[in-house]
């Protein structure tokens, strides 16, 4: 809180005694009060200071709220001047400090290191331009933890080129809301590079081998909540007990993702007999519905599931599919038995038709609806031709 610095006699005043101002500070500023403090009948500068100070709590109060408006002020001035002088890298922060970074904060921080000190005017061309870097530069060396081999001049993949446009077009669209540019300054097509294996749905047979390479593995249970329930890795492994609410037969948490716009709950519905089993044989002082369990009956939460998904999908023979694949499949999942695309919505699962349509996969010979998931009366939503 600012404090009084000291009070300085100006003036002498007409029925005697002195006119005597003060300084309070805050931080590296100095705000003086516009109002005076009358000390009557005290014939010297330092008598009237000493008896100022006495009388000064009473207009305290005042003076400190307007050294507040000044330096709030004084801050909204700052903020103007940075306004007008925005680079690539202030819109970047900007749009970090007001939404986060989520999983892409590598990416955030690569383009602002390339590129962090271009101005508005400039903005398409350090688009064009780094992500032309990005595909001819190969990237800096890496050692695996596990086998200590160092990988040189390894290329980077159609979906890490594809993840750094999608940094590109948060940042760009922040700098039009923020008005750092105008919408025609940053005329970008986003052509997204072509990501083979990706956003799929498993094959029956698939879907066989990698179970039978799940048995023993910390991760089947997990995967299997999964097929049926769209959920993305970084919710997933934080699911506590107090999330499943076995008296309404759902889980309902709030997903990271979306918390911070709509904050609402996001309810699994799809929990069938081996999940209630399961859940039921937790140990009691586990907090997490899909932990690590050692021998000794030790539980902890799942920080990493990468490798362990890469060895189940080499053990299984599947090359190209990933863990958040996963979640495409389940969206198909309940689509193609009984749920609508309003069910999604209202369930907290997707928002958008538009996002729905990415992870749904028709198919018009799946598998007939499983007994105790059908929602009859439903009309089942099939991609337009």
């Amino acid at each position: 809180m600012p404090k009084p610095i000291f009070i300085k006699p100006t003036e002498k005043h007409p029925k005697g005694g002195w006119w005597c101002k003060y300084t309070i500070r805050k931080g590296d500023n100095f705000f003086k009060s516009e109002k005076k403090i009358w000390v009557e009948d005290y014939s010297t500068p330092k008598a009237a200071e000493l008896a100022a100070n006495a009388v000064m709590l009473e207009c305290y109060n005042n003076a400190l709220a307007k050294a507040e408006g000044y330096f709030k002020e004084q801050q909204e001035a700052q903020k103007k001047a940075s306004r007008d002088a925005w680079t690539l890298e202030a819109v970047a922060l900007d749009r970090i400090e007001k939404y986060g970074d989520s999983s892409m904060g590598s990416y955030f921080r690569e383009i602002i290191r390339l590129c962090g000190q271009t101005l508005p005017e400039d903005f398409e061309k350090a688009y064009w331009g780094t992500i032309k870097y990005l595909k001819e530069t190969p990237q800096a060396p890496k050692t695996t933890n596990k086998d200590k081999v160092t990988v040189k001049n390894k290329m980077r993949s159609e979906v890490t080129i594809n993840r750094y446009k999608s940094v590109f077009r948060m940042i760009f669209k922040h700098a039009v809301m923020v008005k750092a540019c105008t919408p025609d300054m940053v005329l970008i097509k986003y052509d997204l590079e072509p990501e083979e294996g990706r956003d799929r749905v498993w094959t029956l047979e698939e879907k066989k081998r990698l179970f039978e390479a799940l048995k023993g593995s910390w991760l089947e249970m997990a995967v299997y909540f999964s097929q049926f329930n769209p959920i993305r890795a970084s919710d997933l492994f934080k699911l506590k007990k107090i999330d499943w609410k076995p008296e309404l037969n759902r889980v309902q948490f709030q997903a990271n993702k979306t918390k911070r716009t709509k904050n609402r709950d996001t309810m699994l519905k799809q929990i069938d007999q081996r999940l209630r089993d399961y859940f039921a044989s937790l140990p009691e002082s586990c907090e997490w519905l899909f932990p690590r369990i050692t021998e000794s009956g030790f539980c902890y939460k799942i920080k990493k599931h990468s490798d362990e998904w890469k060895r189940v999908c080499k053990r299984a023979g599947i090359e190209d599919f990933h863990f958040h694949d996963l979640k495409h499949c389940a969206i198909t999942y309940l689509l193609d038995h009984g749920y609508s695309r309003q069910d999604l919505k209202q369930c907290g699962i997707q928002y958008s038709d538009k996002m729905i349509d990415k992870y749904y996969h028709f198919d018009a010979d799946k598998a007939p609806v499983l007994p105790g998931f059908e929602k009859p009366g439903l009309k089942l939503f099939e991609r337009e031709a």
